[in-house]
């Protein structure tokens, strides 16, 4: 059953605030209907059609799919594209015939089919299928996986969608580490730490070296992040809770009490800013960076507040 809205899209000019172009888009569900890509180029999807538009607005055929779209995934340099569809019941397209695939050997089709593409020219560069929609933590034309081993120990796997595979680093963690690549080459690695609920942070770079390393505290859960386009800094939301809070601790709105938004250095994890988000939004769609991560916008209150930054500082 389709849940049609309006969407108002509005481009604004800074710092003047005036308003350049407007539009309404027509959305048929309330699933995410926006990503940002490169050169000032957004997608929007509509159904299961993604559309490329820019400042003016207009929108341009970019994909069409034949089945349901069930998850859109940018890379942080914006140059490749995870696209998540439903099965086909019939044979699986030719487009993704030459591609390497990736995972494990699929006896029988699976419901989810996983094309990863390049940006620019939308060929497929690899393929895979999963029993369910998945995250795939991309880094430069690979993908991060993470390997168990002996006492809690786990292997940091950099998967090149073509070439040999290798270890970029190895962690302790007492739950399944979790990947979120900030840049071509640099990602963040969170692990838990036996004592606490808390999550142990490692920022790493594509030689495997830890570039920096925080705790950052279990009140803060359901994690969401904004890249500059050259990964050079990032925003980091996550709801911060009344209370710490284990794995399978149940949350419910009573619980949630602000909603906290930090912009970090990527390369030395120094801390510029931080505000609180209203309405919350678990999503995080209420906050974003600019591509030069010289300005940070926040939706505070009914209103877009906007925030001049420092440039990047160098690492030590």
């Amino acid at each position: 059953m389709s849940c049609l809205q309006t969407i108002r899209a509005v481009v604004v000019e800074l710092p003047s605030g005036n308003v350049t172009a407007k539009t309404d888009w027509r959305m048929h569900d309330r699933s995410r209907y926006l990503w940002r890509l490169s050169e000032g180029r957004f997608l929007v999807r509509q159904r299961s059609s993604l559309f490329l538009t820019d400042p003016s607005l207009e929108l341009r055929t970019y994909l069409d799919s034949d089945t349901a779209l069930e998850s859109i995934q940018i890379s942080p340099d914006r140059k490749l594209i995870v696209v998540e569809s439903e099965s086909r019941k019939k044979d699986h397209p030719t487009v993704a015939s030459t591609a390497p695939t990736f995972g494990d050997p699929v006896p029988e089709a699976k419901p989810v089919q996983i094309y990863i593409l390049r940006a620019d020219t939308r060929s497929v560069i690899a393929h895979a299928e999963t029993l369910n929609a998945v995250d795939i933590p991309m880094m430069g034309e690979a993908r991060l996986m993470a390997v168990p081993g002996n006492q809690n120990r786990w292997l940091i796997r950099y998967m090149p969608f073509r070439g040999e595979a290798r270890t970029l680093v190895e962690v302790q963690s007492f739950c399944h580490p979790t990947e979120q690549p900030m840049s071509s080459n640099v990602t963040l690695i969170m692990t838990c730490p036996r004592s606490t609920n808390d999550h142990q942070i490692f920022a790493v770079d594509l030689d495997g070296k830890t570039l920096w390393q925080q705790r950052w505290e279990s009140r803060y859960i359901w994690p969401t992040f904004q890249l500059t386009q050259d990964g050079s800094r990032f925003a980091f939301s996550s709801l911060q809770v009344n209370h710490p809070v284990g794995i399978m601790d149940p949350i419910d709105e009573t619980n949630i009490v602000h909603q906290m938004v930090g912009v970090f250095d990527t390369q030395t994890g120094q801390l510029r800013m931080v505000k609180n988000a209203t309405p919350i939004l678990s999503a995080g769609q209420n906050y974003a960076l600019s591509p030069d991560g010289l300005r940070f916008a926040v939706l505070r209150e009914g209103a877009i507040e906007i925030y001049e930054l420092p440039t990047v500082s160098a690492p030590h």
